[in-house]
Parts: C-alpha cells; structure tokens; sequence
C-alpha cells in the first residue's frame, strides 16, 4: 500500500468540514531532496464518525473487503473438520493484527472524544 506524502505533519485525525474525516497513521517524517516531507496511510470516513467506522474503513484498506470472512470460513471449516487444521491459524494472526490496529483507533477517538458506536 503507498502511502500518502504531505509537505506539512497530517493531524491523525481531521475533519474535512463536509461531513468527512480523514483518519491517518504510520506518520513518518522522511526527507526527500532535502525537503522535510511526512507519509502516512490514510482513509476517509463519511458516516456518523465512531471508533467502529474508522476500524472498519482501516481493516478494508489494510486487507480489502471480504478477506476476513474468507478467513472465518476457512476457520469454521477447519474446526468441523471440513478443512484441514492449518487452516485456523490465518484467522487467528488477523484477529491479532486487528486487536492492535482496534487498540489505536480506540486510543485516539478516546483522545479527541469520539465514540465508540453510535
């Protein structure tokens, strides 16, 4: 995923004024032809903003729509004996990785007083 470069440091969470929000981590400040310049993975929310639309739009990005449930399957086929047994441990690395990135987004919208759900 490439991320995104600004000439300034991106505020990790912002409001665009029109009902949108954009959400931003892995600032990094980098220098480039001896400018000072700042990356960052960025997605945009447009719902009601909480805690749960900003996981959702950053698990979409990092892993695209639907390959969590490709995983819970897989898992659920695993268990049943329908899959074999190394079939579980994908979803359970997701989870964790998902717990982590969860843990951040939650720290920051508590930070600034956003919600969790609506």
């Amino acid at each position: 995923m490439e991320k995104i470069t600004y000439d300034f440091q991106p505020a990790i969470l912002q409001n665009r004024g029109d009902g949108a929000w954009y959400y931003r981590w892995g600032i990094e400040q980098v220098q480039v032809e001896e400018e000072t310049k700042y990356k960052c993975h960025e997605v945009l929310v447009w719902e009601t903003i909480t805690a749960d639309e900003i996981t959702r739009a950053v698990v979409d990005y990092l892993w695209g729509n639907g390959l969590e449930q490709k995983l819970l399957n897989d898992y659920y086929g695993a268990l049943e004996g329908v899959l074999s047994e190394d079939k579980k441990q994908p979803y359970l690395d997701f989870l964790a990785q998902r717990k982590v990135v969860k843990e951040e987004i939650d720290n920051v919208c508590a930070q600034n007083g956003i919600p969790k759900k609506r």
